[in-house]
């Protein structure tokens, strides 16, 4: 995250990787955007030159501010000529007994200004800097004109449902088991600890301190409440915490039965139903879906694959329902009828996936990115170049495959 440069070709640069980029500032036109930790052409992309200047400020006429990521400035030359507005924190220590504010000593505070008053650079590149900070303090705080906003409002929460509803997708729906009519579904069975897991909590940055939280099972409890019963089992323990940068979940998901006695009640409740509802996939601990962390593996961790499968063979009513931000195995695809891609939906993750269970919104959702069904079908991985050598300090990670994605 940090080291890896990456070694990729102009053509492959500009057909697969930067036209989403080009869209947010020529079609969107985003007021800010933050350079990553890694590594382009061997300089750190939140000071980099080609990306910076000649990509994104040259060819795109982006007039807003580049903000570096937390601690992804590591150069005061480089940050001074190559496109950086503001630094976000360096990480950097103040010497010893020296005066003023840790910040003072950021590459872009005193070694900056040290730089224009013995000459060695002038004050063109701040004049942008500053010019840059100003408009965007103008398009926000600024404008007289904005009027005032609100936190938490009903409105926010059916935006926050709406969205949810319109991003998940559909991925397989053999012999229309989906969407579940109650008239003919009286019995509906829940499976899963990520259908009772809060998922705004955790992850890293996307840690989040949430007014409410609409879990899965509560959702389809909601919608099929005097239409249906829906009883629920946990069928296996993945991370029954709930605390994470001092936020806590207030969850107590401990379960201390073996995974053998968790699915033995998951397969006998599964026989009992009409229809069965498993909502399992990755969550937010470190090497799931999480910041500063590698997936562990590219299939389900804590049994689920097993578990799925011991579904399918007890009930044929199956839709297997994954909650994640990336893409994972699915070696029993050809032995579920229905297959549901939902997310990190925030407060209303529940009610919106309900309203995709039981047809009220139609799942128009797309993937934005492809799922392989092995990791060694990508092409990192594929050929070999994922970790290749490079300087001590970087790691070069080669796109060889080029557009060929």
């Amino acid at each position: 995250r940090h080291t890896g440069n990456a070694v990729v070709d102009d053509r492959t640069l500009y057909e697969i990787y930067l036209p989403a980029f080009k869209a947010a500032v020529t079609e969107a036109h985003v007021w800010s955007l933050m350079g990553s930790y890694n590594l382009y052409k061997g300089q750190h992309c939140s000071h980099n030159a080609r990306l910076l200047n000649d990509i994104l400020k040259g060819e795109w006429g982006f007039d807003g501010v580049v903000v570096s990521d937390w601690g992804a400035t590591h150069n005061t030359d480089e940050a001074i000529t190559n496109g950086l507005d503001i630094e976000f924190d360096s990480w950097v220590g103040k010497p010893k007994g020296a005066p003023g504010k840790t910040y003072d000593y950021y590459y872009m505070a005193a070694p900056y200004l040290q730089r224009i008053k013995s000459g060695k650079v002038g004050t063109k590149e701040l004049d942008d800097k500053v010019r840059r900070v100003l408009r965007l303090m103008f398009r926000t705080c600024m404008n007289t004109k904005a009027g005032f906003g609100s936190m938490c409002s009903e409105a926010h929460y059916a935006a926050s449902r709406r969205i949810g509803e319109e991003g998940i997708v559909l991925l397989k729906n053999d012999d229309g088991l989906l969407p579940i009519d109650p008239a003919k579904t009286k019995r509906v069975l829940v499976v899963g600890e990520n259908a009772i897991k809060m998922m705004t909590v955790g992850g890293g940055s996307s840690s989040l301190k949430v007014q409410r939280e609409v879990l899965p099972l509560d959702g389809i409890r909601n919608r099929l409440a005097g239409l249906a019963e829906v009883t629920f089992v946990r069928g296996y323990v993945g991370d029954p915490s709930g605390e994470a940068d001092g936020v806590t979940t207030g969850q107590n998901l401990k379960d201390d039965r073996s995974a053998a006695e968790l699915r033995a009640e998951a397969v006998e409740a599964a026989r009992q139903a009409d229809c069965v509802i498993f909502v399992g996939g990755l969550n937010k601990s470190r090497g799931q879906d999480c910041e500063d962390a590698d997936r562990i593996r590219l299939g389900l961790s804590y049994g689920q694959d097993s578990l799925i499968v011991a579904l399918a063979e007890a009930n044929p009513k199956l839709v297997v329902v994954n909650v994640s931000g990336s893409p994972v195995a699915m070696p029993w695809v050809d032995r579920v009828p229905a297959i549901v891609q939902t997310w990190y939906n925030g407060s209303e993750a529940g009610n919106s996936l309900a309203a995709v269970l039981m047809g009220d919104v139609n799942p128009s959702g797309k993937l934005p990115f492809t799922f392989p069904a092995r990791i060694e079908d990508v092409g990192a991985h594929a050929l070999g170049d994922y970790h290749a050598k490079g300087s001590r300090d970087t790691i070069d990670i080669r796109y060889n495959e080029g557009i060929f994605v």
